[in-house]
């Protein structure tokens, strides 16, 4: 009887595990083909995700693309036809998982439209939300969220400008035109802001606007663009003319800036302004002259 017994709990055991084990392998294979593929169309897409749960379709986006740009276009479509977009923005709101879930898919397939509402969350006291909601912006990478960045700059009462700076930065080149438009509105703050980013993302293009800004009447702004200036070899002969500038600060900027640059041609001038009794220009300068004069030295030994 014993033996009986235990002969029937092995018959179970190994039933019970083959079963596990088919179950399993037929629930591997239902997943293999219960989500799109890359040659899917939209209405295919569409018709398997529209009787998923919108959280686990996003799980499956974070985990299956990196970024904007390898998901597949079909796809996404497929997820804005059936508002998956709008699903998730209104998680947003929400203080759990899901809001950090929904910050991740939407810099997947995000659009246009979830660019207000990500900017609203950079204003969030929680540094990590601010932080992720920034990070999904700069992911989504759409031209669209320049003008916003900018706004962002211009009026920084919300917004802390190291946000808007790091979104504008990501866009580069790109952005400089939307920034120089912004200028001639900015306050002495904004345009500071405005100034230290244009020098940063070192565009050629932006040398009208940080010279016209040699000519503000805050003494602050024309130290900034002297400093964004710094950047630029060819703004040599602009840097020259800050030296006589009127402000120590802009002084002091114009003959660092001149020092970064080597440009023998500020060595007179220099010179002379390493004589002052202001502590910072007299530093400023000698610092500049011996930046000068180490450059041509290695520039002699290099032609020997």
């Amino acid at each position: 009887m014993k033996y009986l017994i235990l002969l029937l709990a092995i018959v179970t055991l190994l039933t019970v595990g083959f079963g596990l084990r088919r179950k399993k392998k037929n629930s591997q294979e239902r997943e293999k083909l219960s989500w799109p593929k890359e040659n899917s169309s939209v209405a295919e897409a569409r018709k398997v995700l529209e009787n998923r749960d919108p959280w686990e379709i996003a799980a499956w986006l974070t985990a299956h693309f990196p970024s904007s740009k390898e998901i597949w276009p079909n796809l996404k479509t497929a997820c804005h036809e059936l508002g998956l977009e709008g699903i998730y923005l209104g998680a947003l709101g929400e203080r759990n998982a899901k809001r950090d879930l929904a910050l991740e898919v939407l810099a997947l397939i995000g659009s246009e439209k979830s660019l207000p509402l990500l900017f609203e969350l950079l204003t969030n006291r929680e540094e990590r939300i601010s932080f992720l909601a920034c990070q999904t912006i700069v992911r989504l990478g759409l031209i669209e969220a320049v003008p916003y960045a900018v706004d962002a700059l211009l009026f920084p009462s919300r917004i802390l400008p190291a946000r808007s700076g790091e979104i504008l930065t990501a866009f580069g080149s790109e952005a400089v035109p939307y920034i120089l438009k912004a200028l001639p509105q900015a306050d002495s703050r904004g345009k500071i802001q405005i100034l230290e980013l244009l020098g940063e993302l070192k565009d050629k293009n932006s040398l009208p606007g940080l010279e016209s800004c040699l000519t503000d009447p805050e003494g602050d702004v024309r130290a900034q663009a002297v400093t964004g200036l710094s950047h630029f070899p060819e703004a040599g002969p602009m840097l020259l003319r800050a030296l006589k500038d009127s402000h120590w600060k802009v002084q002091a900027a114009a003959a660092r800036g001149l020092g970064k640059l080597k440009y023998k041609e500020a060595v007179p001038y220099l010179q002379k302004l390493s004589s002052a009794e202001d502590w910072h220009l007299k530093t400023s300068a000698e610092e500049a002259l011996e930046e000068i004069a180490a450059a041509n030295q290695a520039y002699v030994k290099e032609d020997k």
